[in-house]
């Protein structure tokens, strides 16, 4: 679990990332879910239609993975972003060398709380330790929380509930979208057609969790 801060410098113990439990094995190539006897997408990926091209989720959104996001997210125990860039800089530069990352931005809180940007402090630490490119450019309305949402509803949710704020990227670059947890891929989907909208010619994902 998270250690208290009078315990260790450490914003996690070796216990806690021992027990992470990474994907492993044949991978739909569309959403990272585990085959069982698909060739190389899984069911749900071939009744959909994506925007981006493939995502790449690092661990099963399970046991201490799930924890530590809640921990990060809705406690805001903000010293683990720099455990969570080490995992997706190790993924980013094996997968899409030279990328530009591009963080998932957050739905707007309910009246009353503060906004909570975590996909981007992980960006950042991406940035300052890891020398990985960083572009703020979408900003997202809306504030109806999607989690006991289908993909169906998900994607109706989200429909034009994203934007451009900012230029495009050098469109040469390996596009990458940043989120915590891949579930249905509606919000990334979303993202995605804006940027390709825009002119990307090519859009990927890299998640740290993917919530079968």
């Amino acid at each position: 679990m998270l250690l208290g801060r009078n315990q260790s410098l450490k914003p996690v113990c070796m216990s806690c990332l021992e027990g992470l439990i990474t994907i492993t094995g044949r991978r739909c190539r569309v959403c990272s879910r585990a085959l069982i006897s698909e060739k190389d997408i899984c069911t749900a990926c071939r009744q959909r239609e994506y925007n981006f091209n493939t995502n790449y989720s690092i661990f099963e959104y399970s046991g201490e993975i799930k924890e530590l996001i809640y921990q990060y997210k809705f406690r805001r125990r903000k010293r683990v972003a720099l455990i969570f860039a080490g995992f997706l800089a190790e993924a980013l530069k094996r997968l899409y060398p030279r990328s530009i990352v591009i963080p998932v931005p957050p739905r707007k809180q309910p009246w009353g709380q503060r906004d909570w940007e975590h996909v981007d402090l992980i960006a950042r630490h991406l940035e300052g330790f890891y020398g990985i490119a960083a572009a703020r450019i979408l900003k997202r309305s809306g504030k109806k929380a999607q989690k006991s949402m289908d993909f169906r509803q998900r994607a109706e949710n989200i429909q034009n509930a994203i934007s451009l704020k900012g230029n495009l990227p050098n469109t040469s670059s390996n596009i990458v979208l940043l989120d915590d947890i891949f579930t249905t891929g509606a919000t990334g989907n979303e993202c995605a057609r804006v940027l390709r909208a825009a002119g990307c010619r090519s859009v990927n994902l890299v998640t740290l969790a993917l919530d079968y």
